[in-house]
């Protein structure tokens, strides 16, 4: 199954929003998956990273690593072991897609990134390239800042006439937002709108545009009441 995917980042917290174009766009039943972790990898010595749990020892801990994406020091756990802020990012974004697919039985075709907005041109670099290398050969990847992906979540919401997002959680906002994004680079046609829903039914008969418009607007006042379900299952109610 070919997965589009759209992440936030914030020092504390990794969002992110998977699922098919059309799923992503609202437009087919079953609304995209939505998971939330801790900006904290798990990173033995002599094992592959992996989010942090309560449990972990924190001499393998590592945190507080994205916003300092540029820096040239080490992030240290609490034993001093340390890794390069960049590569703790790559890591980072690759254990994210890879439990993506593996959860999803599905190969990432397109990813983009939303970076919190006061990101410098240096640290958006770093973003950029840490993400080529968290991909393979055969996954789109972009950079969007956080405002963007929002701003694209948002319009499409009033759009689409659908239930009003933006009291949401600007992280969840900001991966849905990304995700669309990632559908759009892969279609190479934007995420439906109320404009192009209605194209197709203009001369239809009243009774046609009912059944079409209907069962859309459903799917997406669904889309959306079952991911803001999940995200307060998260703990961020």
């Amino acid at each position: 199954m070919r997965l589009i995917m759209g992440i936030h980042l914030t020092d504390d917290q990794v969002v992110v929003v998977t699922g098919t174009a059309a799923s992503v766009a609202g437009s087919h039943p079953g609304p995209p998956h939505l998971s939330s972790h801790p900006a904290r990898l798990y990173w033995p010595p002599t094992a592959a990273p992996r989010w942090s749990r309560p449990a972990d020892n924190p001499d393998d801990v590592y945190g507080h690593f994205l916003t300092r994406i540029a820096d040239l020091t080490a992030v240290r756990t609490a034993s001093g072991r340390g890794r390069a802020p960049h590569q703790l990012v790559t890591a980072a974004l690759h254990v994210a897609i890879d439990g993506t697919e593996r959860s999803d039985h599905g190969h990432v075709v397109s990813v983009t990134i939303a970076h919190p907005p006061h990101w410098s041109a240096e640290q958006i670099g770093m973003l950029r390239r840490a993400a080529g290398r968290a991909v393979g050969a055969t996954t789109s990847v972009s950079v969007v800042s956080e405002c963007a992906a929002i701003s694209r979540c948002v319009r499409w919401s009033a759009q689409m006439g659908t239930a009003d997002l933006v009291a949401d959680h600007p992280s969840f906002l900001g991966a849905w937002g990304a995700a669309m994004l990632a559908a759009t680079a892969v279609t190479r046609v934007p995420v439906p709108t109320d404009r192009t829903a209605r194209r197709p039914v203009r001369t239809a008969p009243a009774h046609r545009m009912a059944t079409i418009t209907h069962p859309m607007r459903h799917i997406v006042d669904s889309s959306v009441a079952d991911l803001r379900l999940r995200w307060n299952a998260l703990g961020h109610a």
